[in-house]
């Protein structure tokens, strides 16, 4: 069955930032996606519902475009493709929940946003009171004392805060203490307080150090030298020894390959991922690091056995939790988290909490959203039982004896982050919140309940789907473009993927007269955009594809990773991680690259242009390198800049990067010069990956081309790139696929996430057939990934549907022409003063709307792709006034809003716009 939005009975619901009235919060229904009543539980609700889920039908029959709603409510689409139906009660609260603690024995639930520290009734379910923080708050990093009311969290850049939550549940901040040392930033994230009270060890992530704190005097006593970025602290019973998890592992070593976060050297692997994960043991009376234990890449958040005996420590990237002997200073096991051994990468493990008993162990796995609930690690009070080492799996019978139990899933409400436990209550803090922020959960007590929640957990996040991604192939198939499975042969040898910057659906294609187009929104037409639209017309028109982030700063992770990690999601405000265009090793996902993954598979490679920061050697403004272009001369120079060196090696330096100085006309010279350079040589490689990220444009910026010379720019280049590739000696055997990185500004009728993409080559169908299925980022890179005969590179790539219904087996080997452009592509941004004089002169070419919002825009940072956060819209709206003038900025239809989903036979959660946050 094909989806199309109308088949579903569910929410295509994008990330929930609404918050309750703090007068009157009550928790969120699940299925409706508004205050009310608590809604059922998950066994309640199970005990009416007995239908037979697509999961559990025959492999034949199954499929999760069909899933319909299951229990008593609707379920979320996400743009992801995962279906989301959190379990229990949701709750919404302002920001993304990034860490979450129980005070005064349970009574309150305390959770931090990356804005606020919510407080919660935790019996009731309601918010009493939501504390903003000036300066956000960090992705990690919130305590409690032992007493149940005194609270420190820690804040984005330099502090720590310490507050009291009084029987009431009122919270008063007692003191905010600066740990900077004298440093800009020293993001501050996991923090644990000395059992008496009077210390907090705090983790100072860009530092590499942690600070022990005098919470009486207020003040940072000892500084303690760490690994690569210190995120979650515990500290034993005792008071005397703490725990530190180092998310970029160990100071780099002689010998190893090094790239740089935030300043600081990080051992890394060949694809630059980051090569180790380890545990720093401090000594809390000498204020020393005495030891560094190995786990996997990426620990995170920990935890203690109630003894002290055992520490948890989440592996991020390794799908999985570490397990520290304490005394011992040793791995003792290790847990893999995914649902299955046989899945991808991808859970996404990233929060962890214990029973008060310490024989159950709770995980966050935010790739499955879910909670993965099972037995612990228990070693015996004897010594001599033989540590297992660091990457060993936990053995099927535990240390003293009993079985290990089958893990338990529970449905989160969207890439859950942090849990604890209260007795029988599982409260979630969920980063995304779909339908709510936090949840509230009763626990299954019986086998029948287990079983139920998990099936419902693997609909969710589709196991049997990702199963069956990786099913073996069958002999003696016939080559067709798209195999059925992994390892059957393709009739397609080559593939070019192309990347540009930033559009929406409705902001290029609106005026294609067919498919789901609003021709009133549209901002960059045919004339502006013959190609684009050429490519529509004569190839295939996807009227349902979706981006899977929603802006800048994790658009190129989804295009060339297929998912981003959790230190991406919880660091939203860009504190810590910098923005990910090749220049942060701890942002990238444990799987690498779609090139890392490709390359194993021995598919031949060329980069031209992706994740490079070309420096300008010669010239300066874009009319430098327009003219050295027309001229063909040397008069304006560039060098390519390569943060990642293991993409550096497969990538063509004579071509520019992001670079808005440097015309796409430019870039398109380079490629065609190595096209020519592969037909001599009679071979080209197998995977290509041009960038084209001018239709980005620089707004009202001085010494720039108007936005609609930008696009027009970009557009001839495409047009000149596909023709190329078209007259080649390859293109019987090629496919083209082009894709926008996010759809961050411009405005479309449908959804905020609703972007462009384009294919090209004899197999792909012709005459502007319009394929409405659902698509996304993910399905390009899993397309990609089955016509290579690799499997699919993570657990999000291999839910998603390949393109399939976009080719056809006969190819077509009629060529493209080129469509030459109509807008000067010199044609520039008129400078201050003129846009001064034409607020005095109404008869001038430029709108009142375009010259009051110029001045606004004009100064805006483009030097990373990009920049804009809160001013997005702002953007927007002169863009919009560039081509519409004074008719109003359709600000409905800007930003994450759902407005053309009913049509389609859908609704959407009420949520607030990202970009205004």
């Amino acid at each position: 069955m094909k989806l199309r939005y109308a088949t579903l009975v569910s929410f295509l619901a994008l990330p929930s930032f609404a918050a309750a009235p703090l007068d009157a919060a009550a928790p969120q229904d699940a299925a409706a996606g508004h205050h009310k009543a608590p809604v059922e539980d998950n066994a309640t609700a199970a005990a009416k519902n007995k239908h037979v889920r697509p999961e559990e039908q025959n492999p034949d029959e199954a499929d999760w475009t069909a899933m319909k709603a299951w229990n008593h409510g609707a379920s979320a689409l996400s743009q992801t493709g995962q279906m989301i139906h959190p379990a229990g009660k949701s709750l919404a609260v302002k920001g993304r929940v990034v860490s979450i603690a129980l005070a005064h024995g349970g009574k309150y639930l305390v959770a931090k946003t990356n804005e606020s520290l919510a407080v919660v009734d935790a019996d009731r379910f309601r918010v009493l009171m939501q504390y903003p923080i000036g300066e956000h708050c960090s992705m990690h990093g919130l305590a409690v004392g032992g007493d149940g009311s005194t609270v420190c969290f820690t804040g984005a850049k330099h502090n720590l805060y310490s507050a009291t939550i009084d029987a009431q549940g009122k919270l008063t901040l007692d003191a905010t203490i600066d740990l900077s040392g004298g440093r800009k930033q020293v993001n501050p994230l996991g923090v644990a307080l000395s059992p008496d009270g009077k210390l907090a060890v705090v983790a100072l992530s860009v530092a590499n150090q942690v600070a022990v704190v005098d919470l009486a005097a207020r003040k940072v006593v000892s500084r303690i030298d760490v690994g690569v970025c210190p995120y979650g602290v515990v500290i034993t019973p005792d008071g005397q020894t703490a725990l530190v998890s180092n998310f970029g592992g160990s100071r780099p070593r002689e010998g190893d390959a090094t790239e740089r976060s935030a300043g600081t050297p990080v051992a890394v692997d060949q694809r630059g991922v980051a090569l180790r994960g380890t545990v720093s043991v401090v000594d809390l009376r000498s204020f020393k690091a005495v030891e560094e234990i190995a786990t996997r890449i990426h620990p995170e958040a920990m935890a203690l056995s109630p003894d002290g005996r055992l520490a948890y420590v989440v592996d991020a990237s390794g799908d999985g939790v570490s397990v520290i002997d304490v005394a011992r200073r040793a791995v003792v096991g290790q847990f893999d988290t995914k649902p299955s051994p046989e899945l991808p990468y991808g859970s996404l493990t990233t929060g962890l909490a214990l029973s008060a008993d310490g024989q159950t162990l709770y995980t966050a796995n935010a790739g499955n959203n879910a909670i993965r609930v099972a037995g612990t690690l228990r070693v015996p009070s004897a010594s001599g039982v033989p540590p297992h080492g660091a990457g060993a799996p936990l053995p099927a019978t535990l240390a003293d004896g009993t079985r290990s139990v089958p893990a338990t899933f529970i449905r989160a409400g969207g890439f859950p982050g942090s849990i604890c436990v209260r007795g029988n209550d599982l409260f979630i803090g969920n980063v995304y919140g779909y339908f709510g922020d936090l949840q509230k959960v009763a626990l299954p007590t019986t086998a029948a309940q287990r079983e139920e929640m998990t099936r419902a957990a693997q609909g969710g996040y589709h196991f049997a789907e990702i199963v069956r991604a990786q099913a073996a192939a069958e002999k003696g198939v016939p080559p067709r473009p798209v195999p059925a499975h992994v390892g059957e042969p393709s009739t397609i040898k080559h593939v070019v993927y192309i990347i540009k910057e930033n559009k929406k659906y409705d902001q290029v294609l609106g005026d294609m007269g067919r498919g789901n187009s609003s021709p009133k929104l549209c901002e960059f037409p045919r004339g502006t955009t013959p190609n684009a639209h050429a490519l529509a017309d004569r190839f295939v028109l996807l009227d349902n594809y979706y981006c899977s982030g929603v802006r800048s700063s994790d658009g190129h992770q989804w295009a060339v990773q297929g998912i981003t990690s959790p230190y991406r999601e919880k660091d939203w405000d860009s504190v810590r991680c910098t923005y990910d265009f090749g220049v942060d090793p701890l942002c990238y996902a444990g799987c690498g690259f779609i090139w890392d993954h490709l390359l194993r598979q021995g598919v031949s490679f060329r980069n031209f242009g992706e994740l490079d920061y070309p420096v300008l050697t010669k010239g300066k403004h874009w009319r430098d390198f327009y003219r050295a272009w027309q001229h063909k001369d040397q008069s304006a120079r560039f060098r390519s800049n390569y943060y990642l060196e293991s993409l550096r090696r497969y990538s063509d330096t004579r071509f520019p990067g992001w670079e808005l100085s440097i015309p796409d006309q430019v870039r398109a010279d380079v490629f065609l010069t190595a096209l020519d350079e592969f037909e001599r040589a009679g071979s080209m490689p197998e995977f290509v990956i041009v960038y084209l990220p001018n239709d980005h444009s620089q707004g009202s910026a001085k010494n720039a081309p108007t936005p609609r010379a930008y696009a027009a720019d970009n557009d001839l280049a495409l047009g000149r790139v596909i023709e190329g590739l078209s007259r080649s000696r390859f293109w019987n055997d090629m496919a083209i696929f082009i894709n926008e990185d996010d759809p961050q500004t411009g405005t479309d009728h449908v959804d905020g996430h609703r972007s462009i993409c384009f294919l090209g080559g004899p197999y792909v169908k012709r005459g502007g057939t319009v394929v409405s299925r659902f698509y996304n980022q993910d399905s390009v890179l899993h397309t990609i990934c089955q016509i290579f005969g690799a499997p699919p590179m993570n657990q999000l790539v291999a839910i998603a549907p390949v393109m399939d219904d976009c080719f056809q087996d006969v190819p077509n080997l009629s060529r493209y022409a080129c469509v030459p452009e109509t807008v000067p592509l010199d044609e520039m941004n008129p400078g201050s003063t003129k846009v001064a004089d034409t607020l005095q002169s109404p008869s001038a070419e430029i709108s009142k709307t375009q010259a009051a919002l110029a001045p606004l825009v004009e100064n805006l940072d483009y030097s990373k792709p990009d920049l804009l956060g809160p001013k997005t819209e702002l953007f927007s709206r002169y863009v919009w006034s560039t081509v519409h003038g004074d008719e109003p900025f359709p600000v409905e239809y800007s930003g994450n809003h759902g407005k053309g989903l009913k049509a389609l036979g859908l609704t959407l959660v009420p949520e607030e716009d990202e970009d205004e946050r």
